[in-house]
């Protein structure tokens, strides 16, 4: 696997070493030179990564394959674990800190069930399941997930940024970038455990913590070019991945949100 990413890496330093410096200057100067590299990359790096990436996460699974998803970090191995069902999970302490969820008309998220019901509808429209047969997961403010995401230092730049347009919003959403030329490693873990996901504002309490829900579902979207959903499309698509919905409920102290705020 590694060995196959640096070959990527190193075919991508070639490509572009070779291109001719006065379209390159070019390109720059008129603000195409993110879309090249895009290109370049995709062109270089999709091909050899995708069906790795489908052996990996699609039909048997086991413990090796679980391993290879940890080397973007535990959310991303987590989830694709979960997406395999309960009963096949290799690490079952990943759900440990979470409430089960029938389905969207689960009646402990009464106040979210026009949300996923339209969500759900929506993002699984393509994979042909009963919206009514996806569960869902919610994560307690207390889990190892939950935990992760508030010191995510996207996550935190995104608050940092965000704070006034949450207060006043009901629902916003957060986009996780990609780190990196080929977005495996470590700090992609929550680019590719949740990619873009919707945050609601719930409250500011009395001692200033702030409280916020964070919804997803796990799916792939067709629309996206990159290796990882194109890998993870076709193997839903073909039933080796199943479709859930996520609740993270979050909740930074006053301490935690002054530092955020601080940059710190």
């Amino acid at each position: 696997m590694k060995k196959l990413v640096i070959i990527a890496q190193l075919n991508f330093i070639r490509v572009y070493s070779k291109r001719n410096k006065q379209l390159e200057k070019i390109v720059k100067e008129n603000g195409l030179w993110d879309k090249v590299k895009e290109k370049t990359r995709n062109n270089i790096v999709n091909p050899i990564m995708q069906p790795l990436t489908q052996w990996a996460i699609g039909e048997n699974y086991n413990t090796d394959k679980y391993n290879w998803a940890t080397i973007s970090g535990p959310d991303t191995a987590g989830m694709l674990d979960l997406a395999h069902g309960e009963e096949n999970m290799n690490n079952s302490d990943y759900i440990k800190d979470t409430v089960k969820l029938k389905n969207y008309e689960d009646p402990k998220i009464k106040q979210y069930q026009e949300y996923f019901k339209e969500k759900i509808e929506n993002q699984f429209r393509d994979y042909g399941y009963n919206s009514k047969d996806i569960k869902g997961y919610f994560f307690n403010n207390n889990s190892e997930p939950s935990q992760r995401i508030v010191q995510n230092k996207d996550f935190r730049n995104y608050i940092k940024e965000n704070y006034n347009e949450l207060l006043k919003e009901n629902i916003t959403s957060i986009s996780f970038p990609k780190h990196g030329p080929v977005g495996i490693l470590k700090n992609n873990n929550f680019k590719n455990a949740l990619g873009k996901a919707d945050i609601k504002f719930e409250e500011v309490d009395k001692q200033r913590n702030l409280h916020l829900k964070i919804f997803d579902t796990y799916d792939f979207n067709k629309e996206a070019k990159d290796f990882l959903n194109k890998a993870g499309r076709e193997e839903m698509l073909k039933g080796n991945l199943k479709p859930y919905f996520t609740i993270h409920d979050i909740i930074i102290t006053k301490d935690e949100l002054d530092k955020i705020r601080n940059g710190e």
